[in-house]
């Protein structure tokens, strides 16, 4: 077993989990031995209770990533949901993070994310230490599914507004990684203006997806081009409207 020490044991402390996620062999390396052992009663309901009720949340997304028992975990020990974790996130150094935002990291399901939200809402705006992404970019970056991120984008439709340290939204993230374009219409839905900025390289979303090659590339620059061409079209038309009333003013006073 992995130690886990909290620093100041109220809580605020952060939890070292010690070596997690040091690699992906390594990570796979458990997890297959733990399937191989476990087969036949992952899925049984009593077991993901025992295995709730005597396990850390800490543990179960860091080391087992048991999402059926962490979610079960959040519903019976909420609080744990807010502790920050030192662990090595998958940039491979270690930062200060939530559950949540490392369970992003890791293909989470989008019940393990709902009941995370649940139970610490306030994760969702938590910065990574270093490094400023909330868990949506961590989710954007590391091929969370479509409907994880929905979960986030409901609960915080705000996240997607938000730059990491970097200058890059949530939306950039998806355009580096390949998400599947309705990953990239959801933030695009919560955040349509995310097609403008740029990020500390230069790079607009859609110059990032100009640049890759994934194999939806057509597909999510259709999605960029139609957001951009939609705003400067209502950008005209407003504009235009603007004009006509004032000139309608203009000939209001002349009478």
């Amino acid at each position: 077993g992995h130690a886990v020490g909290r620093g100041g044991r109220g809580g605020g402390g952060a939890v070292d989990v010690d070596e997690v996620g040091s690699s992906d062999e390594e990570d796979e390396g458990v997890e297959i031995h733990m399937t191989s052992q476990s087969h036949f009663n992952v899925h049984d309901p009593g077991y993901i209770a025992s295995v709730a009720a005597s396990t850390d949340l800490s543990l179960l997304v860091t080391k087992d990533k048991n999402w059926p028992a962490a979610a079960v975990r959040c519903r019976t020990h909420p609080s744990e949901a807010a502790e920050a974790l030192e662990v090595k996130v998958r940039g491979a150094y270690t930062a200060r993070i939530t559950p949540l935002h490392f369970a992003c990291e890791h293909r989470p399901s989008a019940e393990v994310v709902s009941a995370l939200v649940a139970a610490c809402p306030s994760a969702l705006e938590r910065r990574q230490e270093p490094g400023g992404q909330l868990p949506l970019h961590a989710a954007c970056t590391w091929g969370a599914s479509g409907p994880a991120v929905h979960v986030m984008l409901d609960a915080c439709p705000g996240a997607a507004e938000r730059k990491d340290f970097l200058s890059n939204l949530p939306l950039h993230c998806a355009c580096y990684s390949g998400a599947s374009a309705g990953i990239v219409e959801g933030l695009l839905r919560a955040y349509p203006q995310g097609v403008w900025p740029r990020n500390h390289q230069g790079s607009a979303a859609a110059d990032i997806v100009r640049r890759l090659n994934h194999p939806n590339k057509r597909e999510v620059l259709a999605l960029l081009e139609g957001t951009m061409a939609r705003l400067l079209r209502r950008k005209k038309e407003e504009a235009l409207s603007r004009v006509e009333s004032a000139e309608g003013d203009g000939n209001l006073e002349w009478v």
